[in-house]
């Protein structure tokens, strides 16, 4: 019997680790193990790389000239969050401020959820995003402020514990601001924006010192 449950807690740990299973107390056949802890507050950092599309359009006279470009630079910013766990479930909500080298910020707040595997948390995200371009032009009668809007963030990412407070991780998101029209010296101007950003994180956990059985 005990060849038996040691056979099984060892084929459950395998499956978990290469085939992504989540890790529950049945997988043990009843034998307590140490879930990782990822309820609290935490803060961290992050830094990649950002890739902007901008889709403008001018009129004016009733003619209408419609352009498009892109841009990737690199990105850093400060994040912060608190989680709920419920087993191998963990709910959790986040916000987050970057700054890209050519425009102001774009952060977001967003609901997360997530599940356990192993020593790893692999979420879904989503919620509201925020941009600001920074240029600003005025003169007499008319004045450009830029691009400044808010629009909607969805993504995902994983991320692993390096100890009981750190940890570190890959995540993804995508961001879409609606139109903003302007005008221009009687130009009407039209400009939508997207923003795909892949970064590395790292978090330190207020709460993480306890680790619980399960």
């Amino acid at each position: 019997m005990k060849i038996r449950t040691w056979a099984l807690g060892g084929a459950a740990l395998a499956a978990a680790s290469f085939a992504a299973a989540p890790v529950q107390s049945a997988d043990l056949s009843g034998v307590p193990y140490v879930a990782a802890n990822w309820s609290g507050f935490y803060v961290g950092a992050n830094l990649g790389f950002a890739s902007t599309t901008a889709n403008v359009s001018a009129s004016a006279f009733g003619f209408t000239v419609e352009g498009s470009g892109s841009d990737t630079q690199f990105t850093g910013g400060l994040l912060a969050g608190y989680n709920w766990q419920m087993g191998n479930q963990v709910f959790g909500i986040e916000a987050d401020i970057n700054f890209p080298s050519d425009y102001n910020y774009i952060g977001s707040v967003r609901a997360r959820y997530g599940q356990i595997y192993n020593n790893w948390l692999i979420y879904g995200t989503a919620g509201v995003g925020f941009i600001d371009s920074g240029s600003y032009i005025s003169a007499p009668g008319w004045s450009y402020n830029g691009y400044s809007s808010a629009g909607f963030v969805a993504g995902g990412g994983a991320e692993t514990k390096i100890n009981s407070h750190l940890s570190a991780g890959l995540e993804g998101l995508y961001y879409y601001f609606p139109e903003d029209s302007q005008n221009l010296l009687g130009i009407n101007v039209k400009t939508s924006v997207d923003v795909f950003t892949i970064r590395a994180r790292l978090t330190y956990q207020l709460d993480g010192s306890h680790d619980f059985l399960r």
